[in-house]
């Protein structure tokens, strides 16, 4: 055993809001950490660097304490809200496995933080709620496998804005793996350019001005996409949530991240855009054959990461 490990314990953003996710002092220096003797030893928890040395924010590097089986539940987060209070955004999705873990293996664990509201501002959508991911990792990250996943959490898309739009958009799809690993598309008419969520394989869809909506993959550090729409950035623009959620568009909202990212919501139409979707990895890389849960959805605002030692 390479340190004591009380468990379960839950992994979070510690706090942290908007498209980038915390940095290391963030979350150490929260409370969600406090119980964690080894959160202050880097060989035990840090943050994944680049290959020039950068650091990636929100990727969380976890090392397993010692040899076992670990259960591991991961909770995306959910969209932001919309223009009233009956234009509700979607929740995230959970998903669950068991894993036959190796001491000193490192994981990395990075933690959906909602979209951002629209803080009930007239025609203004909601950003796109990032996607949780709990990845085979090394202190760098760049890798595109489905090999490299353990378990991914889709985020919920940002409430709508219109009157014809619908009281609540598209919760991830947690009830299966999804099919595609692409970003999510842009919105069905793209007028105000909002952004679909991030997929694991690729960026979300969106504007491609300087401020880019679609929301970024992991290997582009997973972070929300800014507003699309550039007539009144300061009055329209909400943030998707770090974890890869779409920008907002105006009266439009973005896309959920997650395996497959989800659709921008087109402020026009009472048809809900398409959710992004989940993943469990199968039992080649470590799972423990039959343990695959998928759970469906949750309420709570952020995602998490629960692991316990079995």
């Amino acid at each position: 055993e390479l340190y004591s490990f009380s468990s379960p314990f839950t992994f979070t953003n510690g706090g942290q809001t908007g498209r980038e996710g915390p940095t290391l002092a963030t979350l150490t220096g929260h409370a969600d950490y406090s119980s964690a003797a080894w959160r202050t030893e880097p060989n035990n928890f840090s943050l994944v660097s680049t290959s020039s040395g950068s650091v990636r924010l929100g990727f969380q590097l976890w090392t397993i304490p010692a040899t076992g089986t670990y259960r591991i539940i991961a909770k995306g987060a959910m969209g932001g809200q919309g223009d009233t209070a009956n234009k509700n955004p979607g929740f995230g999705g959970i998903v669950q496995a068991d894993f036959a873990f190796t001491v000193g293996t490192k994981i990395i664990i990075i933690v959906g933080q909602k979209g951002m509201d629209s803080g009930l501002t007239p025609n203004v959508g909601g950003g796109g709620g990032g996607g949780t991911y709990v990845l085979a990792g090394g202190t760098n990250f760049y890798s595109s496998s489905t090999n490299d996943i353990y378990l991914i959490a889709g985020g919920g898309a940002g409430g709508h804005s219109n009157g014809a739009g619908p009281a609540r958009t598209a919760s991830a799809n947690a009830s299966s793996n999804g099919s595609s690993s692409n970003g999510g598309l842009a919105a069905s008419t793209t007028t105000y350019y909002p952004g679909g969520g991030a997929g694991w394989g690729g960026n979300g869809a969106g504007s491609s001005g300087s401020y880019l909506s679609g929301g970024r993959d992991p290997q582009n550090n997973a972070t929300g996409g800014y507003g699309g729409y550039n007539n009144n950035e300061i009055y329209h623009r909400r943030y998707g949530g770090f974890g890869g959620g779409g920008g907002n568009g105006a009266h439009s909202s973005g896309g959920g991240g997650g395996y497959g990212g989800g659709q921008a919501q087109y402020w026009g139409t009472n048809t809900v855009a398409a959710a992004s979707t989940s993943y469990i990895q199968a039992s080649t890389l470590a799972r423990v054959s039959g343990t695959a849960v998928f759970s469906g959805n949750h309420t709570s605002d952020n995602g998490s990461v629960i692991i316990t030692k079995l």
